[in-house]
């Protein structure tokens, strides 16, 4: 017999068949990511352009199936029922309704909630704020910049356990299903844990094991993974359970998630964390990891002046110019107490120490512009390049192959001096992934070039020396470059 979902949820009463035939109905009307972008033209800007439209000056007004699944899901109008029953006629309309999705009024249909396509999901959500008057102290964001952040940078390598601490809408955990053996996601939103559920049985995903439960719960359960998006904006108040953390959740959570992995496992969490006057936002991340028995890669982005943050973050709750002006004022009182004059906001990607010691490998570098799993995956490497590096004495490194990093590219700028060409400047530099640019001379260029992975460096070494300055110079170059990502030894899997 079929289990239904509790009284309280979303889908109450539904069947596993009607779920699947619900997924069907959508994917048969191309509500899909590549069906939306499709609808609202390919480019950014035309994307851009479009979820920022009002329902009056939206482009697609037609009658087809991802028109109106598209402004009914995405755009929270009312749609006419008959209009809407062509479209949803398995489960029906009365079923969406009954299960809580979609509302009537009238002759007209409103949804309740968003639902997002996104990559091979579907994800529903709460309308934002734009959309919807006012926000509930239990809403549950849909698929923000900070989901799609923490999504392209999530490791993906096979483990046995994933753990989502604070799954929201259960995104980063039916994601994580695809490469876990087998998922946990806890929340202590019962909002949450409803939306979620409804998520993982809309998408066919039984590999979720979704639970209420807060952050710092005793539980002595080990992963081999945890993946972290908590409500982390530093605020004044605890008014919206998926954004207001004060000053020390994500340093607590640094803390404790440590404890909960295996030995090796790794974790990833998205923190922001308040700067005092001038303080380096290095040096705060540094002090919150120094005790903690990991090996700790932080990517940061610029820290933003509280000014700008307080606006930021009221926007997204507060359309009302009064109650905007009346929170901004608000949190600015409550930074201009703490002494606080920046907030700086980065993902710490930590791995547990096999054996049990402190922190000795921490490196804090820029966030990449652009997120791509090709960063997710230099990210990951990196914990293996420092192993590699601490394992392999100078007499090893010699008689390793090494290679240039995928995608490595040379950019020279000369300038035109006493009637000739003269470089100015060489910068090595990848396309994609997460290395920054790194300033080298010509020879050092020169040099990185050999390492086509077909020699051992040793072979190599005369040659090598001739780049680098001499023989002293080879050994100091190549472990900068492996440090820096630029070049991979053979043997390492990529």
């Amino acid at each position: 017999m079929e289990t239904l979902l509790s009284s309280r949820s979303l889908g109450e009463g539904w069947t596993a068949a009607q779920f699947l035939a619900a997924r069907e109905t959508l994917a048969r009307a191309e509500y899909t990511a590549g069906g939306i972008r499709e609808l609202m033209g390919s480019s950014p800007q035309a994307q851009a352009l479009s979820s920022l439209a009002s329902t009056s000056q939206l482009a697609f007004t037609g009658d087809t199936a991802i028109e109106v699944l598209t402004r009914l899901f995405q755009h929270a109008t009312s749609e006419p029922l008959a209009t809407v029953s062509q479209h949803l006629d398995s489960p029906t309309v009365d079923e969406w309704v009954a299960a809580g999705v979609l509302s009537l009024d009238g002759g007209d249909v409103r949804s309740n909630l968003m639902l997002t396509p996104h990559g091979r999901l579907v994800i529903a959500s709460d309308w934002s704020g734009s959309q919807r008057a006012s926000l509930q102290p239990d809403h549950v964001m849909g698929i923000g910049s900070s989901s799609e952040s923490l999504l392209y940078l999530m490791f993906r390598h096979p483990v046995r356990t994933l753990l989502d601490l604070g799954t929201g809408s259960g995104v980063l955990a039916l994601n994580g299903s695809e490469h876990a053996q087998r998922v946990v996601a806890t929340d202590l939103n019962p909002r949450a844990i409803d939306i979620a559920t409804f998520n993982a049985r809309l998408n066919q995903v039984d590999r979720v094991e979704i639970r209420e439960e807060d952050f710092f719960a005793p539980n002595d359960e080990r992963f081999d993974q945890i993946i972290c998006n908590p409500p982390f904006v530093v605020s004044p108040e605890e008014r919206y359970l998926f954004r207001d953390s004060g000053e020390h959740l994500c340093q607590n959570l640094l803390r404790s998630v440590v404890d909960r992995l295996e030995r090796g496992g790794f974790a990833q969490i998205l923190c922001n964390w308040p700067l005092i006057a001038d303080e380096s936002p290095v040096s705060r991340a540094r002090q919150w990891t120094e005790e903690l028995p990991a090996d700790i890669v932080v990517l940061a982005s610029d820290p933003m002046p509280a000014a700008e943050y307080a606006r930021t973050w009221v926007s997204t709750t507060e359309p009302d110019a009064a109650q905007h002006a009346a929170r901004y004022l608000q949190w600015m009182d409550y930074y201009t107490q703490h002494g606080i004059s920046h907030i700086a906001h980065g993902l710490f990607s930590l791995r547990r120490s096999p054996i049990e010691r402190k922190r000795t490998h921490f490196v804090y570098q820029n966030a990449p512009a652009r997120m791509t799993v090709e960063a997710a995956a230099d990210l990951r490497r990196s914990f293996d390049l420092h192993d590699f590096l601490a394992d392999t004495n100078d007499a090893t490194l010699l008689t390793t192959r090494l290679r240039l990093a995928s995608g490595a590219r040379l950019r020279q700028v000369s300038e035109a001096i006493d009637g000739e060409w003269k470089t100015q400047s060489v910068e090595l530099y990848r396309r994609r992934g997460l290395q920054a640019p790194a300033k080298l001379n010509r020879d050092l260029a020169a040099m990185l070039a050999r390492f086509t992975g077909e020699r051992t460096v040793g072979e190599d070494f005369e040659a090598l020396a001739q780049f680098a300055g001499g023989t002293g110079a080879v050994v100091t170059a190549v472990r900068q470059a492996i440090e820096r990502g630029y070049l991979w030894p053979v043997d390492l899997p990529h």
